[in-house]
This record gives structure tokens, C-alpha cells and sequence, in this order.
């Protein structure tokens, strides 16, 4: 296992089993690739028709038939279609004995290979994988190419590259939004309906395992009353391909915080949630992972019949390593 900005180093063991042999090089690799592959829904009208009404054979006499005109008409349908894309990642390559006659014997061949600093983590989702081979090539005259590969994994590991991720002034992200139905998902009839989040970040971002510290102050412009928050940390996975976006979102460390907050009142109170241990933000070609902070205030007659969301994209980095 390696991180982004390190150097694999080694040695290729090249057995030559006869006297002399003659070979066009010997090649050493190291590259990726991005795969994504899913099935694509595509609504389509399939034409059909009808024909003539053949008579039949009924008590040995044959019948003539009823001749119908051809009516065609249309039906609504959907397939699906398997799509995909893929993403090379070109590395270095090392060569050793071009057009080089060798004896009997092992030979070493000793590489370096810089893993460049903006290629993405290893990764293996539902819909998609980044993967990196390191990959000994020999080639000799008028013989196919043998091949010896070795599967190489990337840690994430962003921390160090994005400098300090303490801002010199906590950065206060506001949003208005709508409290409505918790399960019809509609606004307040009567009155004001709005609420006010301003939240309160310190970092730029967040690592993985680590907490997370933060305030919210609530402004309630609504005649009811909040009485508890929902907070957790959604994750957004997004896979394209040939125009297509494949969408698979999981939640984490769902925490309930009873804070009440009565109408036309503002309130605040600190957070602190723990970072669980997933895989940082990605935000490659044909794979990205975007992370959310969701906090989200129920309230209303009922105590959790009507609700309003706050939503705010946060960076998560790989552990200090």
C-alpha cells in the first residue's frame, strides 16, 4: 500500500532459461484505471400491428375469413441499456535490456516509479472501481509478450496537501428554508414557514475517525414550536457514463439533539458528532463521493409532524497517516 507522492521501488527477477536469449526490452509500469458500469433506464414506444384475421378449418369446412384492416397503435415501455466509461490513468515506465542478448541465469532489474501526487485513491463501489497495477512487460523477437502483474493499493491521504484546515475566521453558512409536512412533504398553510439555519464551521475540512466540532444557531419564524434536531452525515456516490448518472447515497452518525426552540425565538447550541472511518471526498472524471452535514429541525403540533432541512457539502480527507 502506498500514498499519492511516494516511490514504488523493487526488483524484477528475469529468468532466462536457455544459453542465449535476445530480447527487445523489458518494460516495468505502473498505471490505472477508472471503470464505471451500470444499466440505464430509457423510456421508449414500441409500434405495434395487427394483421389480418385468417379463417380456420371448422368440421372439414374452411371458413372465409373476416379480412381487418391493419390497425397499428403504440405502447409505452421501458428498457434498459448496460452503459459504461472508462478513465486510464498513465504512469512511468522503466526499461531495461533493449535489443540486449543475455545468458543462462537470473537477471535483476532494479525500478523506481514516482506515484504521481493528484492521482485519485483506490476504490471499489457498486457501479464502479479505481484500480493500479504495477506490470513487467518482456518482449523478445518473434514471440508474443509475457506479462506479470501485481495489483497496487492507494491509500487516501489528502490532509497534508490542503495545508492548515484551520480557517483563520469560522466560516458561518446560512440558509433559509421551508418547514413543512414531515410525510406529505408540503409547506405550513398559515402564517410564516421559514426557518433560519446559520451554522458555524471552523475547518476547511474534516479527517476521517476524527470529531466534528460545530454551532447552530436556529431562528424560528414559524408559529410553531422546534423541539428536537436530527444531525448525520450523508454521503453522495456518482457514477457517469455515455450522459448517464448513476445516484447512491447512505447516511451516517445519525444523532437526535432535544434543543426546543418556541416561536419567533433564535437559539443556538454546539454540535460535536464523530467523522466515521469511510473514504474522503472524490472527485474524479467518472467516479465522485460528496459529503453533506444535514441538520434537521422537526417541530409543529405534533411535536415531529413537520420538519426543515439544512444541507451543506463538507470535504472529508484520509487519516493522518
Amino acid at each position: 500500500m502506498y500514498l499519492p507522492g511516494q516511490v514504488i521501488e523493487g526488483i524484477f527477477h528475469l529468468v532466462v532459461d536457455a544459453d542465449k536469449q535476445t530480447f527487445n526490452n523489458v518494460e516495468v509500469s505502473f498505471f490505472g484505471s477508472s471503470k464505471v458500469s451500470f444499466q440505464k433506464a430509457d423510456n421508449c414506444r414500441i409500434d405495434c400491428e395487427r394483421g389480418y384475421h385468417h379463417g380456420r378449418m371448422h368440421n372439414g369446412v374452411v371458413r372465409r375469413p373476416t379480412h381487418q384492416p391493419i390497425r397499428c397503435h403504440a405502447v409505452n415501455a421501458q428498457r434498459f441499456i448496460n452503459v459504461s466509461s472508462k478513465v486510464e490513468l498513465n504512469g512511468i515506465s522503466v526499461f531495461f535490456f533493449a535489443n540486449t542478448e543475455l545468458s543462462r541465469g537470473t537477471h535483476l532489474c532494479h525500478f523506481k516509479i514516482d506515484i504521481p501526487v493528484h492521482w485519485p485513491f483506490s476504490f471499489t463501489g457498486k457501479y464502479g472501481k479505481i484500480k493500479y497495477e504495477l506490470q513487467a512487460t518482456i518482449r523478445r523477437p518473434w514471440k508474443m509478450n509475457r506479462h506479470c502483474d501485481l495489483e497496487i493499493v492507494l491509500l487516501p491521504s489528502l490532509g497534508p496537501l490542503l495545508g492548515d484546515p484551520i480557517l483563520p475566521h469560522p466560516t458561518i453558512v446560512r440558509s433559509v428554508c421551508d418547514l413543512k409536512d414531515t410525510f406529505f412533504n408540503c409547506c405550513c398553510k398559515s402564517g410564516s414557514r421559514k426557518i433560519i439555519f446559520d451554522v458555524t464551521l471552523a475547518k476547511a475540512f474534516y479527517n476521517v475517525n476524527r470529531n466534528m466540532e460545530f454551532t447552530v444557531s436556529v431562528t424560528n419564524c414559524t408559529h410553531f414550536k422546534l423541539t428536537h434536531f436530527f444531525i448525520y452525515i450523508l454521503c453522495e456516490s456518482l457514477f457517469s457514463a455515455e450522459g448517464a448518472i448513476q445516484t447512491k447515497e447512505d447516511s451516517f452518525v445519525n444523532t437526535i439533539i432535544e434543543h426546543s426552540i418556541k416561536s419567533n425565538e433564535t437559539s443556538s447550541f454546539q454540535a460535536v458528532i464523530p467523522v466515521p472511518d469511510v473514504l474522503p471526498s472524490l472527485d474524479f472524471t467518472n467516479i465522485k463521493l460528496h459529503y453533506y452535514l444535514v441538520v434537521k429541525a422537526f417541530g409543529g403540533k405534533y411535536k415531529s409532524d413537520k420538519s426543515a432541512v439544512f444541507k451543506k457539502n463538507i470535504i472529508l480527507v484520509g487519516r493522518d497517516y
